[in-house]
Order: C-alpha cells, then structure tokens, then sequence
C-alpha cells in the first residue's frame, strides 16, 4: 500500500464504501457488533469473518486465514503461521507495515473491517463490558 490513504464512504444500512485507487478493488464492509463480525462485499461475493473468544478465521481464496486477538491495537494475519500482514489500529485508522499481495483485492475493506471492530472493542471498554 505504500501508506497509501483509502478514501472511505458511508453507504446505507450501516455498510461503507471503501475505494481503492484504480476503482478495480473496490468493496463494502459491514461490521455487525452483536454476532463480533465483519462482512466484505467484494465482486458480487461475500465475505464473512466472524469473531470468537477474541480472534477469527476466514477463508478467502481456498486459503485458510486467522487473525490473531487485536490487544492493544495490534494486527496480525496468519495463513498456516506464516504471517500474511501485520500492522496496528491508529487514531485515524490502520497502518499495515506489511502484507502479502494475495490479500492485495481485499486488504483495503479488511483493514477497515478491523478498524470498525477495535472502535466497537474500545467502546465496550470505556463503557466496562467485554467483547
């Protein structure tokens, strides 16, 4: 990405539009708190990456993907313990500091995905809950 910004849009039904640079990556994302998940609609397909005792897998691909617990901000993505991206949630954000280009159609709307749950995960903080 090259600390590439991605311009990010509210769409309807608590979806957002997120853009890529050349048009040809974009996607939808959905983050539902109550079921701790992240829906991606990308190409007329959809992809689901639900939550679990603080960490999710997803298969994108044929390829089996996990994303480790996000304490601290922290992100990492695994595919069979090789690690696919790392970065961390900001003020503004996510800053990725690598990630293979497999992930490349759908890092942008994952990222975001991700950042919309750690702002879900800092409210139940604030608020004294857990997710």
């Amino acid at each position: 990405m090259d600390y590439a910004k991605t311009k990010v849009l509210r769409d309807t039904g608590g979806w957002y539009a997120v853009l890529s640079p050349s048009g040809s990556e974009d996607a939808r994302v959905l983050f539902r708190p109550v079921q701790d998940m992240i829906v991606i609609e990308y190409s007329g397909q959809f992809l689901r990456v639900p939550f679990k005792d603080g960490e999710a897998t997803f298969t994108w691909q044929d390829r089996p993907y996990h994303i480790a617990s996000m304490v601290f901000g922290d992100i990492r993505i695994d595919q069979e313990a090789r690690p696919v991206a790392q970065g961390s949630v900001t003020t503004s954000g996510m800053r990725l500091e690598r990630f293979e280009p497999e992930l490349l159609p759908i890092i942008r709307a994952l990222a975001w995905g991700l950042v919309l749950r750690s702002e879900e995960l800092a409210r139940d903080e604030f608020r004294g809950g857990a997710a």
